[in-house]
Formats: structure tokens, C-alpha cells, sequence
């Protein structure tokens, strides 16, 4: 009986001692939860990573330190951690339409499109009216080139809100599936509802170039670069455009502002260097093509646009160094490897005009009238 009682009374001790370890352990979770809590609102994130992580190891069912550890990794765009912390707080909340949004988001942003698309089904699955999963499903279908679902799920979105982000997406399908009419006008919707996003006006400039509609791009672009004077893609753009009009000397002064701000964009150098050799300015073209390999040297195809603008000024000796370097980056360059033949030709004709045979005439000799006579 003794003994009886003597156990009972340990396990008592025990159970107290576990119940009062647990509940010790749920208060310092709590408040490291609440230091964590602090350190976001003052967007310390790193730190409220730190806080929320020793919420955790006290109490590994604290879903909502899960959560916010994954709103901190979205901050930080650390979007791996993000999906993985937010597939956690999950198996406490399978019904919550709105983690697994965040999760599919998270695991778009990390490029895990498939994985992206298993979560945004579900948060669609509970909540049918959800907008923000329909957007990134949309973009989701997008990446993985499944344009007619993406397409749809576009047109959900403006049922259920019409805005600048759904037309802008819209257009972007539309463009894919080569209905252009469709894209310009969804593009224009979008501005419509937005002026200052920077984004659309370039896209829709950058389309109306490639169809050939160099006015509308020309009157896009000018729109991008009154939002951001300075914008690199909206001034070679702009370039590309006045080129594309036969106006390359206003081509060139473009690209030659945009060089005062952009030194070391090779971009900028490269485009004046090809409407240099437009123009025939060869000996231009070649300090420009110059220029880019200073700050990229392995750029293949411009060891090729440099010989060519050798050649064009008839410095050949230094048009077959030019294919030489191709040629040898062809061994581990995938662009080098497609210029290979066309250099190899360009070698070829050179070395054949170097090496043209001399004709000297014995016989008949030459009178000293350099006439010749035919017997």
C-alpha cells in the first residue's frame, strides 16, 4: 500500500513538473513571440527572424510564429524559407484560404511554379472569390506557358475587380498569343486606371516597336522617359525606335546622353556601335564595339560586330583577330559556337584575298610603250 502510494505521489510530482515545464516554456514562447512582434514593426527583420525562431524551439505548434517568420523571409525575399515556414503553419490551419495563397505566392517567387500552383489551387478551392490567388495563378500559368488558363483566370480578375495589375496582365497574354489589337488595347486599359506605372508604358512601347508601329512606340516611350528621365531600357528603347525610322544620327545623340549617365552599360555601346555601321561609320562603330568588350570581355557576338566594322574600314589584319578570339571562345561559349561558321567563312575570304597570287609577264615582253606584241 505504501508503495502504491509513494508511486502515485511521484507521478503526481511529475506530472507537475512537466505541466509546469510546458507552461514556462508557452510563457517564454509567448514573449519571445512578442519581441519578435517589436522587431517587425520597426522592419528589423533579421532580428524578429531570431525571436520568432526561439518562440519555435520552445514550442514547435506555435503556428503563428510560423507565419510571422514567413512574412519576414517574404521581406527579406528569401522566398524558399517564406514557402517552407508558411507550409508549416499549414498543418495547424489546413482550412485557412489565405496560407495557402502566401505559400503559392512564395513558391512562385522562388520559381517553384508547379509547387505554386498545388497551393494557389487550393486557396481557389476554399475561397472562389479570392482575386489576389486568381492574379498569381494567372502568372503562374503565364511562366509555365499555359496561356489559354492563364488567359482565364485574367478574366476572373477584372470580373471581380477591374485595375491596372488586370489589364497589365492581360495584355501580356494577349501579346503571347499574338493578339496584338487585344494587348494594345488591354495595355491602354491599364494605363487608363494607372498613368505613372513606368512598366506598362514601356510594354506597350516595346510591343508597338516589334509590330512595326514606330509613331505609337516612339509616343509610349516618350511617356516612360517623362515618368523616369533617366530609365536605361526607356532611352535604348528610344534609340531602337528613331533607328527603326531611318533617324540614326537622333538614335546616336540618344544613346550618347545615355552614356554620360550609364558609363559602364554595355548595352548603351553597343546599340551606337550597330547604327554606327548603319551609317557606314565603321571606324565609330569599332571604338564603340570596343568599348563594350573593355567592360565585357567574353561577349562573343561582339568580337563578330567588331570585325565586321574592321573589315568595313579594310583593317583586315585586325578583322582576322577579331574571328581568331571567336573562334577559340567557340570551345565553351554556346554563342560563340553559332558564329562559328560565319566566322570561319570570314577567315576564309580574308586569308584569300591576303594571299592573292602575283602574275608576272615573260613572254611576250612589254614594249616601252607598255603595249605587248601577239604573234
Amino acid at each position: 500500500m505504501d508503495k502504491l502510494y509513494i508511486t502515485g505521489k511521484l507521478a503526481a510530482i511529475m506530472f507537475l513538473l512537466v505541466t509546469g515545464t510546458l507552461i514556462l516554456n508557452a510563457q517564454s514562447a509567448r514573449q519571445y513571440f512578442r519581441a519578435g512582434e517589436e522587431f517587425f514593426g520597426t522592419q528589423n527583420y533579421r532580428d524578429a527572424i531570431e525571436q520568432y525562431s526561439k518562440a519555435i524551439d520552445l514550442d514547435p505548434d506555435f503556428d503563428k510564429a510560423y507565419i510571422q517568420r514567413a512574412l519576414c523571409f517574404t521581406r527579406l525575399k528569401d522566398y524558399e524559407k517564406a514557402a517552407a515556414d508558411f507550409v508549416r503553419a499549414i498543418v495547424f490551419n489546413d482550412k485557412d484560404a489565405g496560407l495557402f495563397y502566401f505559400a503559392g505566392q512564395a513558391y512562385h517567387l522562388h520559381g517553384k511554379d508547379q509547387m505554386a500552383l498545388t497551393h494557389l489551387d487550393r486557396a481557389i478551392e476554399l475561397k472562389s472569390n479570392y482575386l489576389e490567388a486568381f492574379q498569381v495563378r494567372s502568372e503562374v500559368y503565364y511562366q509555365l506557358e499555359r496561356y489559354q488558363e492563364a488567359l482565364e483566370d485574367c478574366k476572373r480578375c477584372l470580373k471581380l475587380k477591374e485595375d491596372e495589375r488586370g489589364f497589365y496582365n492581360l495584355a501580356q497574354v494577349y501579346e503571347k498569343l499574338g493578339m496584338y489589337p487585344e494587348a494594345e488595347m488591354a495595355y491602354r486599359n491599364s494605363i487608363g486606371k494607372n498613368r505613372t506605372v513606368v512598366g506598362t508604358h514601356y510594354a506597350l512601347a516595346s510591343m508597338l516597336h516589334r509590330q512595326g508601329n514606330q509613331q505609337g512606340a516612339l509616343q509610349a516611350v516618350q511617356q516612360v522617359l517623362q515618368l523616369e528621365p533617366k530609365n536605361l531600357e526607356g532611352l535604348i528603347l528610344q534609340s531602337q525606335v528613331l533607328a527603326a525610322q531611318g533617324n540614326y544620327p537622333r538614335a546616336i545623340e540618344a544613346l550618347s546622353l545615355a552614356s554620360i549617365d550609364y558609363p559602364r552599360e554595355p548595352s548603351v555601346f553597343l546599340n551606337r556601335g550597330d547604327f554606327y555601321m548603319l551609317m557606314n561609320q565603321g571606324a565609330f562603330a569599332v571604338i564603340d564595339y570596343s568599348r563594350v568588350l573593355e567592360l565585357d570581355p567574353e561577349f562573343a557576338q561582339v568580337y563578330y560586330k567588331r570585325a565586321e566594322a574592321y573589315e568595313a574600314i579594310m583593317d583586315y589584319e585586325k578583322a582576322l583577330k577579331d574571328y581568331e578570339r571567336l573562334l577559340a571562345m567557340s570551345k565553351y561559349d554556346g554563342t560563340a559556337q553559332q558564329l562559328h561558321e560565319q566566322a570561319t567563312l570570314r577567315m576564309f575570304e580574308l586569308n584569300r584575298e591576303d594571299d592573292r597570287p602575283q602574275v608576272t609577264l615573260l613572254d611576250p615582253r612589254s614594249n616601252s610603250d607598255d603595249t605587248v606584241d601577239i604573234p
